[in-house]
């Protein structure tokens, strides 16, 4: 493999070669401005006897993207990727056994009720959860405290949904009068560098609507190091450690009579891996409301973060942690995830 060119050998006198090379893709356009090189692929053929190349591309911030394209073998056998215009392909038919049932592939885009005893597929745990501190009950997913931590990325049971783009709107409304003093509950952007905007329970019984940013995993040798080490001769992930458990950037008082809270995160996610759009920003704002209608921006943009320590792609988070005690616990009654776009729209702090 070259860079993010991969090759097939081919040998014509056995295993033991001699063989020839062959490029299947080298410094492939992705056919998407701002993702990466399609790469770390590999064929497959169908029961139909169709063949294809399987690859994924990076776009982050989104993460990375698994692609097809279809294949074709020249007179010699050797594979090349049909590509359109010397790039990707933009669309190909979906490849399926005639025999099977046709299933339709679900985005996390979408509106989330909790009415089945069982969560939706599309919503993934942050850490293994700690099932005695969740429960679906009377239309609402209960997220009871499971962690007394002063760090969101330590917090057990943060409800996660993969981002879409190349924009994406996320909306939750919390019942937040079942949350005691400390107490940490709202909507993040979850990576290695995260933000999110929250209510924070106070010792008076008073609650704030709070944007915090600046919550920062990373190696532990150093927040800029490169996470792989090396153990007898073979790559080991290093230990990670907490640089910032974040700074509350702005906040504003809750009404008191108030026990429902909208909060909303709009993303802007469009691929920024490579030129020309790798100096760009890819920011997302942090949004309330007291009645669901009316939203009100909280705090600066947070610049989405583009480094290799998380590689995985950002993800909306719901959470509800404690900093003094557990017992605590909000009522969660909407989900959504809206599809949104950016289009050169400046999204400002």
């Amino acid at each position: 493999m070259r860079g993010v060119a991969q090759r097939v050998l081919k040998s014509t006198s056995g295993p033991f070669g001699p063989y020839e090379a062959r490029d299947v893709i080298d410094q492939m356009d992705a056919g998407i401005l701002g993702a990466g090189h399609p790469h770390q692929g590999g064929l497959v053929d169908t029961p139909e006897g169709d063949w294809y190349y399987m690859a994924f591309t990076d776009v982050f911030p989104v993460g990375r993207a698994p692609i097809l394209a279809p294949v074709t073998f020249d007179d010699e056998g050797w594979p090349t990727v049909v590509t359109n215009n010397a790039a990707w392909p933009s669309a190909t038919k979906f490849p399926r056994q005639s025999a099977a049932p046709s299933h339709a592939a679900k985005t996390t885009i979408g509106k989330y009720s909790f009415d089945e005893p069982k969560l939706d597929h599309r919503f993934a745990w942050n850490h293994n959860p700690d099932n005695s501190k969740w429960r679906i009950e009377s239309g609402h997913l209960v997220l009871q405290t499971g962690t007394v931590t002063n760090s969101l990325h330590a917090a057990t049971n943060t409800l996660t949904l993969r981002t879409v783009g190349p924009g994406s709107i996320a909306t939750v409304c919390l019942d937040v009068s079942g949350m005691r003093a400390g107490d940490r509950a709202g909507l993040c952007m979850l990576r290695d560098e995260s933000a999110y905007i929250g209510i924070h329970a106070g010792a008076d019984g008073r609650r704030t609507i709070a944007y915090v940013d600046d919550i920062k995993d990373g190696p532990k040798n150093g927040p800029d190091s490169v996470p792989v080490g090396f153990m007898n001769g073979r790559p080991v992930a290093l230990d990670w450690k907490s640089y910032s458990v974040g700074t509350v950037g702005a906040e504003t008082a809750l009404r008191a009579e108030g026990s429902q809270v909208w909060l909303r995160v709009r993303a802007d996610l469009r691929p920024r891996f490579v030129e020309p759009c790798v100096g760009e920003d890819r920011l997302a704002v942090f949004e309330y409301s007291v009645d669901g209608r009316v939203f009100t921006q909280l705090g600066p943009a947070h610049a989405l973060t583009k480094s290799y320590h998380g590689f995985v792609g950002h993800r909306f988070g719901v959470f509800n942690f404690a900093t003094e005690a557990l017992g605590g616990e909000v009522l969660v009654s909407e989900v959504e995830v809206a599809l949104w776009e950016p289009k050169g729209e400046t999204v400002t702090g």
